[in-house]
C-alpha cells in the first residue's frame, strides 16, 4: 500500500519519458514528428537518411537507386546499427515505408510505428528498377497488421486505398493526416525581402506549374505573380494566396500552409480533368500504371485527395478557368477565409493528437 501511495505521489516529471528513433528520408515528416513527440512527452531522436546520420543510405545512392531497401541492405543495416535501435522504446518509420523492412524481416520484438507517406511500394515506378517492390517485402508489409508490436498508420486516405487497390494489401489501420505544426526546415531560400507578398500571388515552381507555364498565364490576366525560393508555408503566409495545381492527392506543404493560414486557388475538378485529358499536366497518383491497375474514374479518384475531399473542400477556392481566377482573387473575403482556415486547423490538430496520443499508447504501455 505504501508503495502505490508512493508511485502516485511521485511528480510525473521523474518518470523518465519514453525514448522513440525516427527513421525517414523526409525534412517534413522529421519536424511533424518533432512537434508530435514533443506534444506528447516522448523524447525523440532522427536519422534523416539524406542527412548527416551513421546510416549506409545516403543521398548519393538515392540517386542511382531511388528509394530502394533491399533484403540485403536492410539486413546489413539491422546487423550493423542493432545495439543502436536496442537503446530506444519504440522505432518510427516514415517517407519511406520501405525503411520498415529493415525491422520486419529481422524479427524486430520492440514497438515499431510505420507511417506511410507516398505510397508503400513507391520505388515501384520512381527507380526504373524491377527488383523493387520485391515479393519478400510484400509479404512482410502485408503481414505487418498481425503482428502485436507494429501499428502501420496512413498520412491521407489515398495511401490505405492504393495499397488495398494495387496489392491487394490491407496493413493500414487508420488515417492520421499531418498537423503542419512542425518547425520549418533549416537549409531552404527564403523569398527574397524585396518582395512586395501583400501585392503578389504565389506560385510554386514545381512539376505543374513550370510544365503549364502558369505564371506567364496568370501574368497574361494581369494577375502579379512572385515564383521563386520559399521556405515552407511560414514563408508564403503573406501572400495574397498560393495558386496550385495539384501533383499528388496531399502532400506535407498543403498542411504547413493551412497551419499558416495560408490561402489556396485551385483549379475545379471539371476544369483539372480537362487539363490532364489534354496532357498539359501531370497528376503522378493516376498515371499509368495506376490508372490501369485500379480502372478508377476520375470522380472516383478525387475522394481520395486532400485537395478535393468534402471534409477540406470549403478550404479552398476552386476557378473553372483563368479569367474567373482574377475575378476571385480580386473579391475573396480573405479575413473570413483565413479565419476559417484557423478555426479548422485548430479542432485538426486536436483531432490528430488525440490519435497520436491512443496509437503511443498502445505501443507504449
Amino acid at each position: 500500500m505504501k508503495q502505490a501511495i508512493l508511485l502516485i505521489l511521485t511528480p510525473f516529471f521523474l518518470f523518465a519519458k519514453p525514448k522513440a528513433l525516427h527513421l525517414t528520408f523526409h525534412k517534413g515528416t522529421e519536424m511533424e514528428m518533432k512537434y508530435l513527440c514533443k506534444e506528447l512527452g516522448i523524447e525523440l531522436t532522427t536519422w534523416n537518411i539524406l542527412g548527416d546520420v551513421p546510416f549506409e543510405i545516403q543521398q548519393k545512392n538515392r540517386h542511382k537507386f531511388g528509394y530502394i531497401i533491399s533484403h540485403d541492405l536492410a539486413e546489413r543495416t539491422f546487423n550493423t546499427y542493432k545495439e543502436e535501435f536496442d537503446q530506444y522504446d519504440l522505432i518510427i518509420t516514415s517517407d519511406i515505408a520501405p525503411l520498415a523492412r529493415i525491422f520486419l524481416q529481422n524479427n524486430w520484438k520492440k514497438p515499431l510505428l510505420i507511417w506511410v507517406c507516398n505510397r508503400f511500394d513507391l520505388n515501384a515506378r520512381c527507380s526504373g528498377i524491377k527488383v523493387f517492390p520485391d515479393r519478400e517485402f510484400l509479404k512482410l508489409f502485408s503481414e505487418a497488421k498481425d503482428l502485436p508490436n507494429v501499428e502501420v498508420i496512413g498520412w491521407s486516405r489515398y495511401e490505405d486505398f492504393h495499397a488495398r487497390a494495387h496489392r491487394n494489401i490491407s496493413t493500414i489501420s487508420q488515417t492520421i493526416e499531418p498537423t503542419g505544426n512542425g518547425e520549418p526546415a533549416k537549409g531552404y531560400r527564403h523569398v527574397p525581402k524585396r518582395v512586395n507578398k501583400s501585392q503578389k500571388v504565389f506560385v510554386r515552381n514545381y512539376r505543374n506549374e513550370k510544365k503549364f507555364r502558369l505564371r506567364r498565364l496568370l501574368a497574361n490576366q494581369g494577375i502579379n505573380v512572385y515564383q521563386g525560393p520559399f521556405a515552407g508555408g511560414k514563408d508564403i503566409k503573406d501572400f495574397i494566396g498560393m495558386v496550385h495545381i495539384p501533383l499528388v492527392m496531399g502532400n506535407m506543404l498543403l498542411w504547413e500552409n493551412l497551419s499558416h493560414g495560408v490561402v489556396h486557388f485551385l483549379p475545379s475538378k471539371r476544369l483539372y480533368k480537362e487539363w490532364y485529358d489534354q496532357g498539359k499536366i501531370e497528376f503522378w497518383d493516376w498515371t499509368s500504371p495506376y490508372r490501369r491497375m485500379s480502372k478508377i474514374s476520375a470522380e472516383e479518384i478525387f475522394t481520395y485527395s486532400d485537395w478535393y475531399h468534402p471534409k477540406l473542400a470549403h478550404l479552398f477556392i476552386y476557378f473553372d478557368c483563368l479569367e474567373e481566377l482574377n475575378d476571385l482573387i480580386k473579391e475573396t473575403d480573405y479575413a473570413e477565409k483565413k479565419a476559417l482556415i484557423k478555426e479548422f486547423h485548430e479542432q485538426h490538430t486536436k483531432e490528430c493528437l488525440k490519435k497520436w496520443k491512443i496509437v503511443f499508447d498502445r505501443l507504449l504501455p
